[in-house]
């Protein structure tokens, strides 16, 4: 499900309205820091999303949307099949966030890019980030 959900994003820099309605809440908003207006959600319905955040670039040119997953039931690295073979992600490792470390594999171009980060020995997902901006290397 969640899989689908991300395969499902929007190809461009998006508007609040769009993540809305791509995801199905309501972003509140929380405040603005450094150029960006922040945003929250908390999805209802017991689903595998836990709470949503979301950052817009005051200029239009950047959108950074975290999904973080909700910790029961928990889902792990092998249910998903992220790594297939026809698409290797970058790897970031993070041994020092607490409490076990943290692995992300990261899909995309610069203009979508998609971060899955696990705990670094459970393999359980965290959350997973998704960051368009128009401006390549950005």
């Amino acid at each position: 499900m969640l899989e689908a959900l991300v395969r499902g994003r929007p190809s461009e820099v998006p508007r609040r309205e769009e993540i809305e309605a791509w995801l199905g809440v309501e972003l509140k908003f929380e405040g603005e820091t450094g150029g960006w207006r922040c945003y929250e959600a908390a999805p209802a319905g017991g689903g595998p999303i836990a709470r949503v955040d979301a950052r817009f670039e005051r200029g239009g040119g950047r959108v950074f949307v975290v999904l973080v997953v909700a910790a029961s039931p928990p889902i792990h690295e092998a249910a998903l099949g992220l790594v297939t073979g026809t698409e290797l992600p970058q790897l970031d490792i993070q041994p020092q966030i607490p409490p076990e470390g943290t692995v992300a594999y990261i899909f995309g171009p610069d203009s979508a890019r998609v971060c899955w980060q696990f705990t670094a020995k459970t393999r359980r997902l965290r959350n997973v980030s998704i960051a368009w901006s128009a401006h390549e290397g950005r």
